[in-house]
């Protein structure tokens, strides 16, 4: 005499399915987080974007006179480009400042902004952190 299974795969797959949701979002996110494998350790992706914005903003207030105050532009170049790639300023701190005298002039930065990952299945910092210094361009010199 067979026994039917029909209730059972239904109670296998109510068991299954929860585990393996999160399985599937913690590696979302774990692959969100831990974008790449940097020659010093891991890299944190959105550590990586930062950067780079930090280093385009860095060009444009390098190449502005001092009148115009470098740090300022910097800060809301940095906040467009935020918020052009659609991560806004929200938990964003930048300390921006101009250090030294002409013509050893740098502009050094650095840039807080408050992570506490996607779903918080995965340990990651509160906050990314990255330190940026660019030399200011001497606006008096012709070339």
């Amino acid at each position: 005499m067979r026994r039917s299974r029909r209730g059972s795969n239904a109670i296998e797959q109510a068991l299954l399915t929860p585990a393996l949701m999160v399985m599937l979002i913690g590696g979302f996110e774990y692959g969100w987080t831990f974008f790449r494998v940097h020659q010093y350790g891991w890299t944190f992706f959105r550590v990586h974007q930062i950067e780079a914005f930090a280093r385009q903003a860095g060009r444009i207030a390098a190449a502005t006179p001092l009148d115009d105050d470098p740090a300022a532009v910097f800060e809301s170049e940095f906040e467009a480009l935020m918020d052009g790639a659609g991560m806004g300023t929200e938990g964003l701190l930048i300390t921006a400042e101009v250090d030294g005298d002409a013509p050893a002039r740098t502009l050094e930065v650095e840039v807080t902004l408050e992570w506490g990952g996607l779903t918080g299945l995965i340990p990651v910092p509160d906050n990314l952190t990255v330190d940026y210094s660019t030399w200011l361009e001497d606006q008096s010199r012709s070339i």
